[in-house]
C-alpha cells in the first residue's frame, strides 16, 4: 500500500521481522456456529496479504475476542 496514492502503509511481524504489507489480495468474513450460542460462535474476518518480500500470508481477526491470528499452512 502506498501512502502517496492515498492508501495507508501497514506492517506486521512475520517470522520475527517487521514486513510491509503491499497488497490485500482477498478479504472475506465467516459467521458460523451461531446456533451454539455466544461462547461457541465463530465470527472471523480473513485477509490474504502480500508482503514486501513477496510472501503471501493469511491472517484473521476473531471478531468475538478481538484477537489476530496467522493461519498456518
Amino acid at each position: 500500500m502506498d501512502s502517496e496514492q492515498g492508501s495507508p502503509k501497514a506492517a506486521l511481524v512475520s517470522d520475527g521481522k517487521w514486513m510491509r504489507v503491499v497488497e490485500i489480495e482477498n478479504l472475506w468474513k465467516v459467521n458460523d456456529e451461531w446456533w451454539r450460542g455466544p461462547d461457541d460462535e465463530i465470527s472471523r474476518l480473513y485477509y490474504v496479504l502480500r508482503l514486501e518480500s513477496g510472501q503471501q500470508i493469511t491472517i484473521h481477526l476473531d471478531l468475538i475476542s478481538n484477537s489476530w491470528y496467522r493461519q498456518s499452512g
